[in-house]
């Protein structure tokens, strides 16, 4: 194994023993529970994608040439954008349920239907919440590791 394959897997392992941590204290249970739209279930996984990708790209770096992997790193750099993305689309959609409330029907005496307006509102920004920080951390763990097979490129291209 390549010394860019095994800071690969010293990254991986670390985010593993982050994700266990999240879930352990139940995390991932509560954003599943959170978010109807399941933009961080897509994000998540398009983040499992990405590190097996990464991976690959990592193994395979002194099997190919730097510039055939250089070419690839492209598609790599973008997955983390694309991450983010999902995590701002989440945040406009909770906004959008968060603002599209019934506030016209709720008058200063019904508590009941406050109550109900404040749980809308609540439960919006929840969502919109637990979509920017699956969006920003899976963002940040890929930059890592792309990081990781950038450096390995730049150093065979040299």
């Amino acid at each position: 194994m390549t010394k860019a394959f095994l800071q690969y897997w010293v990254i991986v392992l670390l985010s593993g023993v982050f994700f266990f941590w999240l879930q352990y204290y139940g995390f991932f249970s509560l954003i599943y529970k959170s978010d109807p739209t399941y933009i961080c279930l897509v994000t998540f996984l398009i983040y499992i994608g990405a590190t097996i990708f990464v991976g690959l790209e990592t193994f395979r770096l002194n099997a190919l040439t730097a510039d055939a992997i250089a070419g690839r790193t492209h598609i790599g750099w973008m997955i983390p954008d694309i991450c983010m993305a999902m995590g701002l689309f989440g945040t406009v959609i909770g906004c959008i349920i968060m603002f599209s409330s019934n506030f016209a029907g709720v008058g200063a005496g019904d508590q009941a239907a406050m109550l109900g307006l404040i749980q809308n509102i609540s439960h919006s920004f929840g969502i919109a919440l637990y979509t920017t920080a699956t969006g920003i951390t899976t963002a940040v763990l890929l930059r890592l590791q792309m990081s990781n097979l950038q450096h390995f490129v730049d150093k065979y291209e040299a």
